[in-house]
This record gives C-alpha cells, sequence and structure tokens, in this order.
C-alpha cells in the first residue's frame, strides 16, 4: 500500500500545481473556435464555467436525428474533466470546490477542460447498444478583457456530434448560470467549426 500525501499547492500526483491548465493543449490541431462577449470580470467567469461544466458531468439527452445525422435517435451522456498540468480530474463537487478553494484569490485566465459524450441507442428489439464515443479538449481563454475565446479539439471518436452544436451547448450552460446571477449573458461573436 502506497501512501500519498496530498498538499493543496501541489497536484495529487506531485505535480506542480497548474489547476485548470493542460499541458498537452494541441493549439495548432483545433478543429472548431468561438468568441464571445461579455461584460463579467474574469474572477467571476471563471467560477461559471467551473460551474456549468460541473453540472454537465451526468447529463444526459436525446439528440434529434439531424443533428448527428442518423436515423434513429441517440441519447448522449456527457462527463467532464477538469486539467492539472498533464491530467484532468473528474469535476465532480468536491473538485468544484477544490478549484473555489484554490482560486479564491487569483485568476484562471486559461481553462482546459477534457469534455467526453457516450452514445446509445435502442435496436427495434429494445435493446440499448454503446456506439463509439466522442472525447475533446475543450479550452476557455478568459485574456482578453471583454471577449472570451473557446477551442475545441476533438482527438477521439467519430464526431457525432459537431463540435459548432457542443461549443453552443456548453455556452448556453454557462449563460443560464449568468442570467440566474441576473448578469449579461455571452454575446456570440463568431462560432467556426463543424
Amino acid at each position: 500500500m502506497v501512501n500519498v500525501i496530498y498538499n493543496p499547492m501541489v497536484g495529487r500526483l506531485g505535480l506542480q500545481q497548474n489547476l485548470g491548465v493542460f499541458d498537452g493543449f494541441p493549439e495548432d490541431m483545433v478543429q472548431a473556435c468561438a468568441e464571445f462577449s461579455h461584460l463579467l470580470p474574469a474572477r467571476r467567469l471563471q467560477f461559471f464555467i467551473v460551474e456549468a461544466l460541473k453540472d454537465l458531468n451526468g447529463y444526459v439527452e436525446v439528440v434529434d436525428p439531424d443533428i448527428i445525422a442518423t436515423t434513429t435517435p441517440i441519447t448522449c451522456r456527457f462527463e467532464v474533466g477538469i486539467a492539472e498540468g498533464k491530467i484532468f480530474n473528474f469535476l465532480s463537487e468536491d473538485e468544484l470546490k477544490r478549484f473555489k478553494k484554490l482560486m479564491k484569490n487569483r485568476i484562471c485566465k486559461i481553462l482546459d477542460f477534457l469534455v467526453c459524450i457516450f452514445y446509445r441507442y435502442k435496436r427495434e428489439d429494445g435493446k440499448e447498444v454503446s456506439l463509439w464515443s466522442d472525447f475533446h479538449h475543450v479550452r476557455f481563454n478568459l485574456e482578453g478583457s471583454k471577449t472570451l475565446e473557446v477551442k475545441v479539439h476533438h482527438f477521439k471518436g467519430t464526431r457525432k456530434l459537431p463540435l459548432n452544436v457542443l461549443i453552443r451547448k456548453i455556452v448556453d450552460r454557462i449563460n443560464e448560470k449568468i442570467l440566474v446571477e441576473g448578469l449579461k449573458p455571452l454575446h456570440p461573436i463568431r462560432i467556426v467549426g463543424h
């Protein structure tokens, strides 16, 4: 049995603290990007982003066959991890609390996530069948004072869900969090990718 000592200033695996940033993000292999204008302080926006993606964890929806280009409705289940150097931690309630505690007095200008989408469909006999899943690196860049940039790299799977639809789904969830606080939502400037 191995004893692991957890120090909040050093990652769980002894990595230098780099919560929110994936060291291996493939900047030169981005398949979709978007830009949104906003009127929020970056510190507040980072929390809205992380909370929205935490809520996306375990979310299941039936996607319209027209969106996924299939003849039968497909069920999608989302799972999300937040980057920490070279790894991703499952974005649970505990991980959200940890992020908020570590970022209490800091701003994370770059936020990277692993967004996994697991697909299933029902055969005519009623049995559910798993399909090939999709895995994406999603980067939020908060360095612009009034703009948020979103980049997506699809690195595994058949890309059933178009990337511009994925960006819109994520931003819609962020906007829900923002609107609950009575603030102005993110406004799309451009979304490029399919």
